[in-house]
């Protein structure tokens, strides 16, 4: 454990930032990451030590600083750090995992997320080599989005870029699918869902195999079948890959909030598709079908099973975690999540100079852009 600061945030407090290792915690350390995973006032699986524990101990990009705030023995805040390269600079710190992890917010703790969300914001900026801090996707309201803003405003920290952008969102009072569609699709997703069945030799049946370790494999093996495993995408293309998510199914069905859904019949499973609780939520994190029933849209009949088990069950809603141009998962879902991507850096001269320096390599390119368009030009003409 490494102390970096200490009494951060209001006077009087004792409040610890702590700059470890996630792949060299020791066991009250991990207990604390994953009792504030939790019970945490954003829940983001995908900040929590099940996820980003097996992704450290197999996956080469996976994130290795964990900036956490301490009070007592009690954590308050935590962010976990890897590094990327970007284009206009030679490396900066990136939070949680990029091709894996589809939401960037911090871990706060519940008790006060305002005061977490400030001091896990002040813990980044003590902690040496943070910035620029790379924020992929997230959530554009809330306790940390708010502090964010904050801070923008009072310049603590700037942002070279931060975009805007939405996706596809369950709710409850938006998972009847029958009314999200026309009538005529309603009627073509019935029939084409008859026509599998009858592939099947008969009713196909969905049903959540959570913790068995056989419907991961099948997963796996899906997957691979599909697009994906030509493409070189599929988990299961590489080893190190599928052994991660066979780890995280392991963890996240341990603790009761993992929902692996297969939808078959006599043990022949055509789609199935992985959802990861937390708090009153989920995460639709990943889904594979068999392209051999494609014709009849497998995974499309899943989605709608899994919208009707979303409505007999407790979930408040669900995080599609699609990208915004998802044109089957926006037809079917209609509530939309806000979410934003940012990359800051610190207050004062050093960040005013990385602004400043990326305003002139953004001029720089414009500048040249402009002036291969007007030789381009030039050459038609003399041609």
């Amino acid at each position: 454990m490494t102390a970096v600061g200490e009494n951060i945030g209001a006077p009087g407090t004792d409040a610890l930032v702590l700059d470890l290792d996630v792949g060299a915690l020791d066991d009250e350390q991990l207990a604390r990451w994953i009792e504030l995973g939790g019970q945490a006032a954003e829940p983001n699986p995908f900040m929590e030590a099940g996820f980003l524990v097996p992704a450290a101990e197999l996956l080469a990009d996976a994130p290795r600083r964990l900036i956490a705030v301490a009070e007592g023995e009690r954590w308050l805040a935590c962010v976990a750090l890897g590094h990327k390269r970007v284009r206009h600079l030679t490396a900066a710190s990136e939070v949680g995992l990029e091709q894996y992890g589809y939401l960037s917010t911090p871990l706060l703790d519940a008790g006060d997320p305002p005061r977490a969300a400030q001091l896990v914001l002040e813990a980044l900026k003590r902690a040496g080599g943070v910035f620029p801090l790379v924020l992929n996707s997230h959530a554009a309201d809330g306790p940390f989005a708010e502090q964010l803003d904050r801070e923008l405003e009072a310049g603590r920290v700037q942002t070279l870029e931060r975009q805007q952008f939405e996706r596809a969102l369950l709710t409850r009072d938006s998972c009847d699918w029958t009314s999200q569609l026309s009538h005529h699709h309603v009627r073509e997703f019935r029939r084409m869902g008859r026509r599998l069945a009858n592939e099947f030799g008969g009713e196909l049946q969905v049903a959540d195999r959570a913790g068995d370790e056989a419907a991961v494999a099948r997963f796996l093996e899906l997957e691979l079948s599909g697009w994906k495993g030509r493409e070189g995408t599929a988990l299961a293309s590489d080893p190190a890959h599928a052994e991660f998510f066979r780890r995280i199914c392991a963890r996240f069905a341990r603790a009761g909030r993992l929902q692996l859904l297969d939808l078959g019949r006599d043990g022949r499973s055509v789609a199935m598709k992985c959802n990861l609780l937390a708090g009153d939520g989920a995460y639709a994190f990943k889904i594979a079908f068999d392209e051999t029933y494609s014709r009849w849209s497998p995974g499309i009949q899943l989605e709608l099973r899994n919208m009707e088990l979303f409505e007999a069950g407790g979930l408040a809603w669900m995080d599609s975690c699609a990208v915004p141009q998802n044109s089957m998962i926006n037809r079917l879902w209609r509530r939309r999540r806000a979410l934003r991507t940012a990359m800051l850096v610190g207050g004062g001269f050093h960040g005013r100079a990385a602004v400043a320096s990326l305003a002139l390599t953004r001029g720089l390119r414009s500048i040249k852009r402009a002036a291969a368009r007007t030789q381009n030009r030039a050459a038609g003409r003399s041609g």
